[in-house]
């Protein structure tokens, strides 16, 4: 058996314009359609292909004949399905459990659809954290696919000496080659493997892609450019291989994975993005509405992770709970449509704004008739649901409002001068409410590292702290998503943003030894109400804190 392989990834985006349907149209018909096509004439040619539960439900509705084809490939085992989220999510921006309902919808449809998902673990954007090995591995996935610029970010490495195969704990890594290293040829221990795909499905065999609406046509001449490369490569004997098929061979035949270094959150194309600052503080057209959104998804999450927990809670009661877990399974898909990543990011249309704006819309509403629905049958009036502990209580009163007190910490201010209030919430616990509205290209505030050791919480490891070592990683900058808010900026003092207000990306620079919160290019007429706490002691106290803020936040309605 050849040594050499042929390896693809083709990533398919039915919310590559999100909202926009007629695309989603145009995307079976003029890119997935064609590919399976000439799959099906060329029984050698394997390849991996990404997309979404999302996306098999809109063949089921409109493209059966489409979906039966795509069926037809993964049971052949030419098509290796890689599928990890109900909706092209920024997964690396929420709670752990956001990504694991996401993956329990999309298992759903997948096995309702006669679908076979591999144990491949690739998502939008090739988003990753290092912690997705706490997710994964119980979700039957072992294998993830990383892109060389995300990981040369934080760890340079020399593009002519990638491995075949990385272990990051119990987790296969496999790593791209570089954009210009496609279909050049790496070699190690024998082993042979060449990219000839690693991207958006989409452009494969079209004229531009879905953004470009009148342009985004199948073409004959991408098509038999496809045909040649792929039929060269078979000539030199290379095997089109699937990637799970890749890992198992060269394991098989004793080739020993190198430990992958710790990377951080981040997405595949990391100088251009910064991480995730792409898509959580950067504005590149004046409708776009990063943190908005994204702290408008939080307060959907809220209220969607309230009605699960009062479901749960009131199960075993005279209540009949049936028709409230289709509500409540309703509005998760709601908001994990939300949760996509397109409605900020590269350039997002305005109907893709708004798109986010009504999922989440959508999320509350179905969660609000099912809160509605038993606090009628409970005979409340008013109640406190507590999404960490379940507990459910009807209240009289209104909390107690917070002391007003002098700013505790030094905040650097950039761009427009903001209006500041601070309360003592407990204590060396402090609510920080920073009001602007910008009028410079960068607004937004930072403050003074003491030390090269931060802590902060990984995505999908929220409940845990991680310290990052500055000096262990080669960025000058990144941004971070936060998904508890919490990060440190000496070894006794915290910053919870309150990502219901804020939920925008922290600026890391180790050039300045500072970090930050600080928007880009945001329209002149948006007004920002951010909020984020300031905890002074100890870290397990400052964890506690940002898991009620933020995770499991109560809710009183």
């Amino acid at each position: 058996m050849s040594s050499r392989y042929a390896l693809s990834i083709l990533h398919f985006n039915i919310e590559f314009v999100a909202g926009d349907i007629a695309t989603y149209h145009m995307n079976v018909k003029e890119s997935l359609e064609p590919l399976l096509n000439v799959l099906l004439e060329n029984p050698t040619w394997k390849t991996d292909i990404e997309m979404q539960g999302l996306y098999i439900e809109f063949l089921k509705e409109n493209y059966p004949e489409t979906l039966e084809k795509l069926r037809k490939l993964v049971n052949r085992k030419q098509v290796e399905l890689v599928s990890a989220h109900y909706s092209d999510q920024i997964y690396v921006a929420y709670p752990r459990h956001d990504l694991l309902k996401s993956i329990d919808i999309n298992d759903k449809i997948l096995e309702e659809n006669g679908l076979r998902r591999s144990n491949v673990f690739l998502t939008q954007e090739n988003f990753f954290t290092p912690a997705v090995t706490k997710v994964i591995k119980e979700k039957g996935y072992d294998i993830a696919l990383i892109n060389h610029t995300y990981y040369d970010y934080f760890h340079k490495i020399d593009p002519e000496k990638i491995k075949p195969l990385y272990k990051l704990g119990k987790l296969y890594i496999v790593m791209s080659g570089p954009e210009s290293q496609w279909l050049v040829p790496l070699k190690e221990n024998g082993i042979q493997w060449v990219w000839w795909w690693y991207d958006d499905g989409e452009p494969l065999m079209t004229l531009h892609g879905p953004y470009s609406f009148e342009k985004f046509k199948h073409t004959k001449l991408k098509e038999d450019r496809m045909k040649i490369i792929l039929s060269g490569l078979e000539r030199q004997g290379y095997r089109l291989e699937t990637i799970s098929n890749f890992v198992k061979e060269i394991v098989e035949k004793g080739y020993r994975p190198e430990k992958l270094k710790t990377p951080l959150e981040g997405a595949w194309n990391m100088k251009r993005c910064e991480g995730v600052y792409r898509w959580m503080g950067h504005y590149h057209n004046p409708w776009e509405l990063d943190v908005q959104i994204r702290s408008l998804t939080y307060t959907s999450r809220k209220y969607v992770l309230a009605a699960e927990k009062l479901i749960k809670n009131v199960k075993d009661t005279w209540i009949n709970t049936e028709s409230l877990e289709k509500l409540l399974e309703e509005a998760w898909r709601f908001q994990l449509r939300a949760e996509c990543s397109d409605p900020t990011g590269w350039s997002p249309k305005p109907n893709e704004v708004g798109y986010s704006i009504t999922m989440a819309r959508l999320a509350q509403y179905y969660s609000l008739k099912i809160i509605e629905d038993v606090k009628k049958e409970l005979r409340y009036e008013k109640i406190l649901i507590d999404t960490w502990t379940g507990e459910i209580k009807e209240i009289k009163e209104m909390p107690k409002k917070y002391r007003k007190t002098s700013l505790p910490i030094q905040l650097e201010y950039i761009g427009t001068k903001p209006s500041i209030s601070s309360y003592l919430v407990e204590e060396n616990v402090y609510l920080i409410k920073y009001s602007f509205q910008p009028q410079e290209k960068y607004a937004g505030f930072m403050i003074p590292l003491k030390t090269s050791k931060i802590y902060y919480s990984q995505a999908l490891a929220e409940e845990e702290l991680y310290e990052l070592d500055l000096d262990s990683y080669d960025f000058d900058h990144v941004y971070l998503p936060l998904t508890n808010g919490l990060i440190s900026f000496t070894e006794q003092d915290f910053i919870i943003k309150n990502n219901q207000k804020m939920h925008i990306a922290a600026k890391i620079d180790k050039n300045l030894m500072k970090i930050g919160f600080i928007v880009e290019n945001a329209p002149q007429q948006l007004v920002f109400d951010w909020e984020f706490y300031y905890v002074k002691g100890n870290k397990e106290k400052a964890l506690k804190k940002a898991l009620e803020i933020n995770v499991y936040p109560k809710l009183i309605v």
